[in-house]
């Protein structure tokens, strides 16, 4: 009796279970095989290709980044997915940032280890700089962050990247040119692994939002890019000096006042003197006292207010040759004439005027080629012709004077 009690509460109990296990609800098999892997911070390379004269400007160029458009996957090419938010470009210095004294590459330099194009360590970076014949550039890199960026499956994810437009209107900007292409495009290829677990396999920069192959292989009229490349247009201002005239001295400087506005702020323009005098001296008895000792400039520096002012002192024959100045930039040279005549001849590019009444010569406009400002100086004076007249009769008697002594003398050595 006691076993069969047992029994039924023993199946009893059985039942209840199996009830109970039917009507608890079933684990969900997990949808999600992946680990979401971050982004990592990439650099690309902005490039400022200049006169190998000039001196690279203070200046940041600016860029922006958001998702690319998705594209559908076609025949032989690869679906393009839209890039997850987060990405930032431009890092602390919120862009490329240039400054005055920095290292400029006279020639293309060599990889040092893989970059956004693929080029490979030792080879050339022709593909987004190209040097003529006296030239240089500057290189800065351009940080894109993707650490807050999460992928969470296999594909290839798209970014556009584009290059915030310089204002010709602005001083900051003058002489200064964007890249062609403004738009440049950044895919981020994900993969999964051997150990089904994700991981980014690479960065490829390129102008072009086209399709992807399936051979990884870009699509026609697309290319690989390092970068971007712009370039800092600058004009050489020189300033020369002769004097003419049968009053005009060689050997006496001249004062030269160079005032230069609408520069940049911290640019600095180197100055060359190899056709003319470091320093006035001290022994030229022609010169003003107050232009003697002092120094041509070897350098000026422009002003946070976009200003700057020079004292070039000059005598005949000499000339000054300003380097780098940033296309559009103004500039205005007063020459102190003193009592000689003034007259300058200017040139730029093909273009000449002349001004032949004042000692003062700009250019309102800005500066567009090289120049040069020819002063030339005139003092000159006439003898008074009826000097040498009144003179004549004088010298006839005082030479008949001469004569009869010399004939006295000869009469008293025969006596």
């Amino acid at each position: 009796m006691k076993n069969k009690i047992l029994k039924a509460i023993g199946i009893g109990g059985v039942s209840a279970m199996i009830a109970a296990t039917s009507i608890m609800p079933a684990f969900a098999k997990d949808a999600t095989k992946y680990t979401p892997v971050n982004g990592q911070t990439i650099t690309m390379d902005k490039i400022l290709v200049m006169d190998a004269e000039a001196n690279v400007p203070n200046k940041t160029f600016a860029f922006t980044i958001e998702p690319g458009t998705a594209i559908a996957a076609g025949d032989g090419t690869l679906e393009v997915l839209a890039g997850p938010a987060g990405a930032t470009i431009g890092g602390t210095d919120g862009g490329a940032k240039f400054t005055e004294g920095q290292t400029t590459y006279s020639s293309v330099q060599k990889r040092t280890g893989n970059n956004l194009s693929g080029t490979t360590e030792g080879a050339s970076i022709d593909d987004h700089v190209t040097l003529e014949s006296g030239e240089k550039y500057a290189k800065s890199p351009v940080e894109i962050n993707m650490s807050a960026v999460t992928f969470d499956e296999p594909g290839v994810y798209r970014y556009k990247i584009h290059e915030v437009a310089l204002d010709p209107t602005n001083t900051n900007d003058f002489g200064l040119t964007n890249d062609q292409i403004a738009d440049r495009y950044l895919d981020v290829y994900v993969e999964h692994n051997a150990s089904d677990a994700l991981e980014i396999t690479g960065y490829v920069l390129h102008n072009s939002d086209g399709a992807v192959l399936a051979t990884g292989a870009l699509g026609d009229g697309d290319r690989k890019d390092g970068g971007y490349t712009n370039e800092y247009e600058t004009e050489d201002l020189t300033i020369s000096k002769d004097v003419t005239g049968n009053q005009a001295s060689h050997d006496k400087f001249f004062k030269f006042v160079l005032e230069i506005e609408a520069g940049n702020p911290g640019t600095v323009y180197d100055v060359d003197l190899e056709d003319a005098i470091a320093n006035t001296g001290a022994a030229n008895s022609a010169t003003l006292a107050a232009y003697k000792n002092q120094a041509n400039p070897t350098s000026i520096t422009v002003g946070a207010d976009g200003t700057a002012s020079a004292t070039f002192y000059l005598q005949h024959g000499d000339s000054v040759k300003v380097q780098g100045l940033a296309k559009g930039t103004k500039y205005t040279i007063t020459e102190t004439p003193e009592d000689y005549t003034p007259a300058y001849a200017l040139t730029e590019g093909s273009a000449a005027a002349v001004n032949g009444t004042t000692a003062v010569a700009s250019d309102a406009d800005g500066i567009t080629g090289d120049t040069t400002v020819a002063f030339t100086n005139t003092r000159r004076g006439t003898i008074p012709t009826g000097v040498l007249v009144s003179i004549a009769p004088y010298l006839l008697i005082g030479g008949a004077a001469i004569g009869g002594v010399i004939v006295s003398k000869k009469r008293k050595k025969n006596a």
